[in-house]
């Protein structure tokens, strides 16, 4: 479903410290199709920090469902195939899958080195 927001874009944001300002926007500028949001000041390492990690870090589910577009489209050895429930996967859903994948690959190499 589409999210139409554009006041999400019509002027800038004052207010780096506003936690409330970044909530209400966090998911609609998800939904929009950003996989980032830039913290740009020392005030917005608690808070902050937390909500857009919350939000743009991919879930479990997300790179499973991506992993299963990648299998359906591969065995269906066409250029197109059905997906779980019927949905059409084409190269354009197998490119957004291919990104997600590749999201998760980095996001849990990034996380095996901030724990070692």
């Amino acid at each position: 479903m589409p999210v139409d927001k554009p006041e999400l874009f019509d002027k800038a944001r004052a207010g780096f410290g506003n936690s409330l300002l970044f909530e209400t926007t966090r998911v609609a500028l998800r939904e929009l199709g950003f996989r980032a949001r830039a913290a740009i000041h020392s005030s917005q390492l608690g808070l902050i920090l937390a909500l857009i990690h919350a939000v743009l870090t991919l879930s479990a589910a997300e790179a499973g469902s991506a992993g299963d577009i990648m299998a359906r489209f591969a065995a269906a050895h066409r250029g197109v195939a059905r997906g779980e429930r019927g949905r059409m996967i084409d190269a354009a859903v197998v490119g957004r899958a291919t990104e997600t994948l590749a999201r998760a690959t980095d996001s849990c190499l990034r996380s095996k080195l901030n724990t070692a």
